[in-house]
């Protein structure tokens, strides 16, 4: 028995000895971090072109590293610009890339994690406004340290959701709708999937395809809420 009981102190004494004080290199005093989850599917994007609404609700979960209160907190964002000069390409056209302005192009909800909570949801609302019509509008939206909270790295490491950064960032667009990133803007080029059905991208050919898709709601509902469910109302997540 004696031979068996020997091994077994030993290793219960070296994890003792290796958990001593252990409790002594967590500052409970830290502020807990916020960050949003990229998926690196690329640039987001959001285009008045095919609607005739005024407004487009969009945001992103900010999430707490760090343990739930019994308060609400508040917490804070900065907004960012965009280099001078920057442009941004969909398909063939070229757009030149300006900073959004905060109250002119678009606004955000309430900047608060509820009691209890450990994410909430940042609204930010899209403003149709003339700086659209011929250039795009990049809201590049940071989260920002205060007395609550501090922002994750700009370089964290991904997770099982993604990629955590302290930065959202959508791109906003109007007049001629840019070319979903699903359809191939010169689709007659390419034999295989339904890029060779589609063929080329035309802005009218964009907008016929969505009215059709309209029409579908009275005309057959149960495609129409399949398929605007699955992908969106103007089909902006069909797969690739």
């Amino acid at each position: 028995m004696r031979k068996h009981l020997f091994p077994f102190s030993i290793l219960l004494l070296t994890v003792l000895t290796g958990c001593q004080d252990t409790w002594l290199m967590y500052d409970t005093g830290q502020k807990s971090q916020l960050y949003f989850t990229s998926t690196d599917n690329g640039t987001k994007t959001a285009d008045f072109s095919l609607i005739v609404e005024n407004e487009i609700l969009v945001g992103d979960s900010v999430r707490v590293m760090g343990m739930p209160v019994d308060r609400d907190r508040v917490y804070e964002i900065e907004c960012l610009e965009v280099p001078d000069g920057s442009t941004f390409t969909t398909g063939t056209v070229t757009r030149p890339m300006v900073s959004g302005i905060l109250g002119r192009d678009f606004r955000v909800g309430e900047l608060r994690i509820p009691a209890g909570k450990v994410s909430a949801k940042l609204d930010v609302i899209l403003t149709r406004s003339e700086a659209m019509k011929d250039q795009a509008v990049c809201v590049w939206i940071r989260l920002k340290e205060n007395a609550e909270f501090a922002a994750c790295a700009p370089d964290s490491t991904k997770n099982s959701s993604g990629i955590l950064t302290p930065e959202y960032q959508i791109v906003v667009s109007d007049g001629d709708p840019a070319c979903p990133v699903w359809w191939k803007w010169n689709g007659a080029a390419y034999p295989l999937g339904w890029h060779p059905y589609l063929g080329n991208y035309y802005p009218d050919k964009y907008r016929r395809m969505l009215q059709y898709l309209r029409e579908a709601e009275t005309l057959s509902p149960t495609f129409y809420l399949t398929y605007t469910g699955n992908w969106g109302l103007n089909l902006e997540n069909a797969p690739r």
